[in-house]
């Protein structure tokens, strides 16, 4: 078999690997402190469509100023949220400096 014809069906066979590959992304949804009941329930809809689509979705909150002294109360948001959308966490959301992180895993077991 000649070098240049094995070349060639080498980067043939490589570029179709490539087209059948499905790269995950990591999405992001930004949640705030005072979220209203509607917005909580149409970015719990956005993550529910990101997860079926195969991507991670990374949900977020940024504390501003004296929100930091209540996170208690942002741990509260994140469990509606997990609860509307129907999604579980990997972790439990963490607090790191002002911002409080978690990622989603999957979806929530019917008990």
């Amino acid at each position: 078999m000649d070098f240049g014809k094995f070349k060639y069906e080498q980067a043939k066979k490589d570029k179709l690997q490539r087209v059948k590959t499905k790269e995950i992304e990591l999405k992001e949804i930004r949640l705030t402190f005072k979220i209203g009941d509607h917005d909580i329930e149409y970015k719990a809809k956005q993550a529910r469509d990101f997860f079926d689509q195969g991507n991670k979705v990374k949900v977020s909150m940024r504390l501003r100023g004296r929100e930091n002294a209540f996170a208690e109360n942002a741990y509260v948001v994140f469990k509606k949220f997990s609860d509307i959308s129907g999604l579980e966490y990997e972790k439990t959301p963490v607090k790191t400096g002002n911002q409080i992180v978690a990622i989603v895993s999957g979806l929530k077991k019917a008990e």
